[in-house]
């Protein structure tokens, strides 16, 4: 539910099935994983476990999707469903195969989206003249 998109698709019941499927496929690959390794990487296939860096947060991002986000809240749209697609454009060197790391923690990314006091009182004071009701609706936003 942020400007733009985010956490949210022109469908919500198929962004929650699919999400709700990988959640699945995570909890089936740490039954597999649990078996056979130990630490860092079965924690992060844990559904309940948050991004394992606080670097990683709602505020990484930049102040044009916070302010598009504004612009939609203002205009009414604040809750019409979008779409954010995670692509590259071609396997580099004319290759065939390709790696995707981390699916893990976007997950985990997109689970835990939720923007805390701090995070909100920082985004005031960038943004003093935005309307109280936006920032309950922000205060709100939660992608579990």
């Amino acid at each position: 539910r942020t400007a733009g998109g985010g956490c949210c698709a022109s469908n919500p019941e198929r962004v929650l099935s699919t999400v709700e499927e990988l959640s699945r496929k995570r909890n089936r690959e740490k039954e597999e994983v649990d078996g056979c390794k130990a630490g860092r990487m079965s924690a992060s296939l844990d559904p309940d476990q948050p991004p394992l860096s606080d670097i990683v947060n709602p505020l990484l991002t930049d102040m044009y999707q916070i302010t598009m986000c504004y612009g939609y809240f203002t205009a009414g749209r604040h809750e019409t469903p979008a779409v954010f697609d995670m692509f590259f454009r071609k396997n580099p060197f004319e290759g065939e195969f390709t790696i995707f790391a981390g699916l893990s923690q976007v997950l985990a990314f997109i689970e835990s989206y939720k923007f805390e006091a701090d995070q909100i009182a920082f985004l005031r004071s960038k943004m003093p003249n935005v309307d109280e009701p936006f920032w309950e609706w922000l205060a709100g936003v939660n992608c579990k």
